[in-house]
């Protein structure tokens, strides 16, 4: 999608992007403003919610996407999400208000940013109807054929979580996986 931007506008877009360099994993905690969206160089990220004490993955970015707390960057109010970092990882960041200026400044960073809400919204849909319609074995299996890195990168815990099972089903998923292949 960058491809067709002119490279002076790209320019002016990557000089607002910034390095995360704290060494903590936490992007964003529950409870505070999102006022940055991420861009998931190398590595990965969660975003995740707690309910009655219970931790939910609700989504996954890896190595050339973006993330962020979208209720809370694009309405300013306090996140209920948390986003980590997970392992070795590259991220950078555009501040909200830095990337307001080029959307109003660049109508194809506007078009780009629609672009990148729609797509998580669609991925949001589509999580939903898999949710709903497949059993945890199949959305395991189709998981692991399109999105086989994130399948064996991250923890085991949280992707079960992110498959809405215990830590201990995902064990026997991967088990009976492995047996079948």
């Amino acid at each position: 999608m960058l491809e067709n931007i002119d490279e002076s506008i790209l320019q002016d877009v990557l000089k607002s992007f910034r390095p995360w360099t704290s060494k903590k994993k936490i992007l964003i905690n529950k409870g505070s403003f999102a006022d940055k969206l991420f861009f998931i160089n190398r590595g990965f990220a969660i975003l995740k919610f707690k309910v009655d004490s219970k931790e939910w993955v609700r989504h996954i970015a890896q190595s050339g996407e973006f993330i962020t707390a979208v209720e809370s960057f694009e309405n300013n109010v306090k996140s209920e999400e948390t986003i980590l970092a997970l392992g070795d990882f590259d991220i950078y960041y555009i501040h909200r208000d830095d990337l307001n200026n080029l959307r109003i400044k660049y109508q194809e960073i506007d078009k780009i940013y629609i672009s990148f809400i729609t797509k998580a919204l669609i991925g949001c849909q589509h999580r939903i109807m898999d949710l709903l319609c497949l059993n945890a074995e199949e959305y395991y299996e189709k998981l692991l054929q399109e999105k086989n890195t994130i399948m064996v990168s991250i923890p085991q815990y949280e992707l079960a979580s992110y498959l809405g099972i215990k830590p201990q089903s995902l064990s026997r998923i991967r088990s009976l996986a492995r047996l079948i292949s």
